[in-house]
């Protein structure tokens, strides 16, 4: 599979913007919008750069300690064979061919160990590819990986080496230098003394290896337990896919018909979920927190774009701090609402109250535009590094095809899960029985 390069993208991006200014130049009201590019694995994967780079330096530094000890006992296996060694040097073998002998066997233990690691690793993505979850592979789809790739194999072979050569490097320097007439002898007080020194070294090293893996992982550990803005506990969410029909005429006498029965359709199906006996509260939304990102680019400055029916808000713990939550007075025929995140109000509205004010956006680019209603506290919606500016709109108004559905168990998952799906399997059709 060949992943796009930096050129491939910026062509898409050029075409792309093209395509928007001939569409501009048809329809005014279709001014000012740009599009981005973005290739997919950065898509899916770009916001765990942080953790990877965390654990990544962390295992790094558990490398170097394991080098070093792995040194330390092999210097003691040779320190061992001193008389061995000797024997071999009297008998015609040099210096540097008994510190290449010392060094190949340091070679073949981390070769060895580099092989096992390999073969976890292998068996590891096999389990996780078996057990991602069936929306997680729809969604990655190509991106899963089926086997170790090449260049992860090639790095693999380079810290194979590169173990090899660190671990064996106190040995071979040793043999280097071995003072043959007294290896013969049994003294061996000069060796004794550099040996002690370089343990002394080695524990001092490995203390600072240590506690610099530790700092790294209580920084992973501050990642994970970062504030999300939301509550994240006892949540089950489920896709949602209502398929088009292939002539909406047909199905609901206009497209426009079908369009609108979407969101009733949502509605019955929440008020069907929230009675079941395992359930605490439910919500529906297309665009879930801490999910790829679903930017919304356009006259306003660059915001994410989260549409969910009214209840989603509170029932997820998104805090409001002025104004109020979509209601049941934001009807599809009333004006268009939204609301802010209070990062999204602050960058649109500095040192002022959003609320009551009206503000052009996506599907809002003619007056009177969209009515803030409310500002709810900032989630972390595509990356635990920080927040993004949010303006979520009401499913009523907006109504979507695919959403989430998000639910508050007050139980056991496994429950809620077997209710959900019989609840799914009762609903009729968005056009009869």
């Amino acid at each position: 599979m060949k992943w796009p390069t930096l050129e491939d993208v910026r062509q898409a991006e050029a075409a792309l913007n093209l395509a928007d200014r001939q569409l501009a130049s048809v329809d005014p009201a279709e001014r000012g919008w740009s599009a981005e590019v973005e290739p997919l694995r950065r898509h899916f994967f770009g916001g765990l750069n942080d953790y990877f780079l965390l654990l990544f330096g962390a295992a790094g530094l558990v490398l170097l300690l394991a080098c070093g000890n792995l040194a330390a006992l092999l210097l003691a296996r040779a320190a061992g064979r001193q008389r061995e060694l000797a024997v071999r040097a009297a008998l015609g073998a040099g210096r540097a061919r008994l510190a290449r002998q010392l060094l190949a066997e340091t070679l073949v233990i981390a070769a060895a160990g580099g092989a096992a690691g390999l073969a976890l690793a292998a068996l590891a993505l096999r389990w996780m590819t078996a057990e991602a979850p069936a929306s997680l592979a729809a969604a990655f789809g190509v991106l899963r990986p089926q086997a170790l790739a090449w260049p992860v194999l090639g790095f693999a072979a380079a810290a194979m080496a590169a173990t090899g050569l660190l671990a064996g490097l106190a040995p071979a320097r040793w043999a280097a230098r071995l003072d043959l007439r007294g290896a013969m002898q049994g003294s061996g007080t000069r060796d004794r003394r550099s040996y002690s020194w370089f343990v002394a070294g080695q524990t001092a090293l490995a203390l600072v290896l240590l506690a610099s893996a530790l700092l790294l992982l209580r920084s992973f550990g501050d990642l994970l337990s970062a504030p999300l803005g939301f509550r994240s506990q006892d949540l089950v969410n489920v896709s949602v896919i209502l398929r088009t029909p292939e002539n909406p005429q047909a199905a609901a006498g206009s497209a426009e018909h079908w369009w609108a029965a979407m969101a009733p359709w949502w509605g019955s199906l929440l008020r069907r979920v929230r009675a079941l006996p395992a359930v605490a509260g439910a919500g529906v939304t297309d665009n879930l927190p801490l999910s790829p990102s679903n930017r919304a680019a356009g006259p306003t400055p660059e915001l994410e774009l989260t549409i969910a029916y009214p209840g989603f808000l509170p029932m997820m713990g998104i805090r409001l701090l002025r104004g109020r939550y979509f209601g049941a007075q934001d009807t599809a025929d009333a004006p268009r609402r939204i609301i802010l995140s209070q990062s999204a109000a602050e960058r649109m509205f500095p040192h002022q109250d959003a609320v009551g004010r009206h503000v052009k956006l996506y599907r809002c680019l003619r007056p009177p535009y969209c009515e803030v209603i409310g500002v709810v506290a900032d989630t972390r919606q595509t990356t635990l590094r920080g927040t993004e500016p949010i303006w979520y709109e009401s499913l009523v108004q907006d109504p979507v095809s695919i959403a989430r559905l998000v639910v508050r168990t007050n139980g056991p998952p496994a429950r809620a899960v077997a209710e959900l799906r019989t609840a799914l399997a009762r609903m009729p059709p968005v056009f009869g029985a």
